[in-house]
This record gives C-alpha cells, sequence and structure tokens, in this order.
C-alpha cells in the first residue's frame, strides 16, 4: 500500500494492546512514543505504514522504542514542571519587581531549551536505532521539507528556531555513520 490517498478521510483508532502499539487511521506520516505509570504506548499512522517497507517501518519503530528506553518523556515533563515552578517563584519575586521583560526573556531562553533537549532526545533516540534502513525511513518521509529547505533557506533557517525536530539531512548523515560503525541490524 503505498498511496496514503486511499486511506480515506475518516479517523479511526486500532489499538492493539498485546503490542502496546496504536494504529491511527492518518494520512499523515507519523509515530510517537507515549509513557506514563499506567504503561507505554507507541502510536502509529496509517500514512507511515502505507509510506515506509516493512525493515523501514521496524527501524522507525525502534526509534521510537528508543524514546521509551532513555525515558524521554519522563525527563521533559520533568523539565517542564521544574521551569513552571521557577517561573512562578520568579514571577512573584523578582520579575514584577524589576522589569515584565524579564518574563519575555525568561520565556523565550525556557523554550530555546525546551526545543534543544527535544533534539538531543531525537538524535539519542536516532543512535538506539541506527540502521541505513532507519536514515531510509527519515528520508521518505520527511522529502518535502527536505525540498523546501533546499528551495528557501532563509526560510529554513528561521523555522529551525522553533522546530522540535533537527534537520532531517544532519540526522541522515549521523544514522550513517553510526551505522557504518555498528554491527549491522
Amino acid at each position: 500500500m503505498a498511496d496514503p490517498e486511499i486511506l480515506g478521510t475518516e479517523f479511526e483508532v486500532y489499538h492493539f494492546k498485546p503490542k502496546n502499539l496504536c494504529l491511527v487511521k492518518d494520512k499523515a506520516a507519523n509515530a510517537m512514543a507515549y509513557e506514563s505509570p499506567m504503561g507505554r504506548l507507541i502510536v502509529v499512522t496509517t500514512g507511515l505504514v502505507a509510506k515506509l517497507a516493512p525493515e523501514e517501518l521496524e527501524a522507525a519503530l525502534r526509534h521510537e522504542e528508543g524514546h521509551i528506553k532513555y525515558r524521554h518523556m519522563y525527563k521533559l515533563m520533568a523539565f517542564l514542571i521544574s521551569e513552571y515552578i521557577l517561573r512562578v517563584y520568579l514571577l512573584n519575586l523578582v520579575y514584577t519587581n524589576i522589569s515584565f521583560y524579564l518574563i519575555g526573556i525568561h520565556l523565550l531562553g525556557a523554550s530555546l531549551l525546551y526545543t534543544s533537549l527535544v533534539r538531543l532526545y531525537e538524535y539519542e533516540a536516532d543512535k538506539y536505532a541506527a540502521s541505513p534502513h532507519l536514515a531510509r525511513a527519515l528520508l521518505k518521509i520527511d522529502w518535502n521539507n527536505m525540498v523546501d529547505d533546499v528551495l528557501h533557506p532563509i526560510y529554513s533557517r528561521l523555522r529551525f528556531l522553533v522546530k522540535t525536530h533537527p534537520n532531517t539531512l544532519d540526522r541522515v548523515v549521523r544514522i550513517w555513520t553510526l551505522s557504518e560503525i555498528s554491527p549491522k541490524r
């Protein structure tokens, strides 16, 4: 099934409990890992299943397993909670007495730190799943954005400030480098 257009526009969810895998009927090619004290879940869209070959899909799922293994969701939640507590403390004691501009500076710094953490975690999950199949999967998934990055380099640089995921070509080069020195999967 190579054409996601045949999937239609309805939104359906198929949950496979034994494998903690949830298949969501959606044209977008995406996968996400969720983790909570009640369990772990990997969500995959039918668009991703339609776009990738089986070994590429397996590599993408291994990448999501990397997020779970390294507990990225818990780390991000700890960061967000601690940043919120710090912001409330600083808002009450410092920012209101000195300047409200400091609130904007604080929020800008916190958001840049958050996106840096998410990018770091993406690289870590890529390293966990490093294989030529993962590199090909990333190229297939993000091909349109990579073309836009080449055609509009200034826009690409500005967009990079707010993107949570690292540049795809950079990820692919890192994965190819890692998969050359690590055992083949």
